[in-house]
C-alpha cells in the first residue's frame, strides 16, 4: 500500500460524491470536539487493519488534527489493507477548517 496525500477541497469532493471513507485517528474527546462530518473516529492506539471499515472500493482517507498521526496510521495499516493506496489528508482538520469547510461541533 503506497500512502498519498489529499487536499481538503478534493477530499470534500470525494466525500459528497460517497467516493472516500474518512477514518478520523484523532481522540475520542477531540473527536466530540469538532470532526468532519461523515469521519469515522478511530483513535490511533486502535487503528489496526482489522478495526477499519469496510472500503468497498472507496478510498480510505486517514485524518488528524495536522497530518502526523493520520501518517502513523497509514503505516500501521499498511500490511494488512488490501487497497493499493491509502491517503492522508493534508494539513489536517486544521487545514480543512481554514478551507472554511464544515466542522461537526
Amino acid at each position: 500500500m503506497e500512502i498519498q496525500t489529499v487536499d481538503p477541497a478534493t477530499l470534500k469532493q470525494w466525500l459528497e460524491n460517497e467516493e472516500a471513507i474518512l477514518i478520523d485517528v484523532r481522540s475520542t474527546e477531540e473527536f466530540a470536539e469538532g470532526h468532519i462530518p461523515g469521519a469515522v473516529n478511530l483513535p490511533l492506539e486502535m487503528c489496526v487493519p482489522h478495526a477499519l471499515p469496510e472500503a468497498e472500493n472507496k478510498k480510505l482517507v486517514f485524518q488528524c488534527l495536522k497530518g502526523k498521526r493520520s501518517v502513523t496510521a497509514c503505516e500501521q495499516c499498511r500490511q494488512g489493507l488490501n487497497v493499493p493506496f491509502a491517503w492522508t489528508l493534508e494539513g489536517g482538520i486544521a487545514a480543512w477548517e481554514s478551507a472554511g469547510f464544515e466542522v461537526k461541533k
